[in-house]
């Protein structure tokens, strides 16, 4: 058993601060950016989410715009008792000024400034490989999170991306390679088009 559609789609509406959700207002939801794995409950007071401390860095706005439902079918999907929506356009952050680090989750916030997130996930691109696999060949899944690195992002020029930085490093004591996204100085880490994917289940 498991929630009913119409209740699933209501939670993911409030999760994105768009129409139809559970408040009688919509809220205008944030997206972070951290370097640990964000925890389902508070530990110790904390969900565990560590963001950037580069000045530079800052959460970025989704407003409920910025998603859409299954863009091959244009309905929200299910199955199994899942339904999810993707982001119907680029979400960029500031240019990173200074090096931003290593980062491997997600975190979507209420507001701005809120501690407590709403929604949480991993960064597809964060993959641990074993040792007999050479690091310089090391294939991740899709990535979504990107850099531009060329383009003005107009219909004559569109922005050309590549996949953000990859640094690989392996772990002597037990033996594996960990290749994690590092956001380096002078990079514009975005998500392209439907590559942040939304659930409910």
């Amino acid at each position: 058993m498991g929630l009913t559609l119409s209740t699933a789609v209501k939670l993911l509406r409030e999760i994105v601060g768009g129409p139809g959700g559970f408040r009688q207002s919509n809220i205008t939801p944030y997206l972070a950016l951290s370097s640990t794995e964000p925890t389902p409950e508070p530990v110790g007071g904390s969900y565990n989410v560590t963001e950037p401390s580069a000045a530079s860095y800052s959460r970025k706005s989704l407003g409920y715009e910025y998603f859409r439902n299954d863009p091959t079918t244009g309905e929200i999907v299910e199955g199994k008792y899942t339904v999810s929506i993707k982001n119907s356009n680029e979400i960029h952050f500031n240019e990173a000024l200074q090096d931003w680090g290593t980062v491997t989750h997600f975190a979507i916030f209420p507001d701005i400034s809120s501690t407590i997130p709403i929604y949480v996930g991993e960064l597809e691109s964060y993959t641990d490989v074993t040792s007999e696999v050479n690091a310089e060949n090391f294939e991740s899944k899709k990535s979504n999170l990107y850099i531009i690195t060329g383009g003005s992002g107009t219909a004559e020029d569109p922005y050309i991306y590549e996949k953000l930085s990859i640094e690989a490093q392996y772990d002597a004591s037990i033996k594996y390679f960990e290749k994690k996204l590092v956001i380096k100085e002078g990079t514009v880490p975005l998500i392209r088009k439907d590559y942040l994917k939304i659930s409910v289940q």
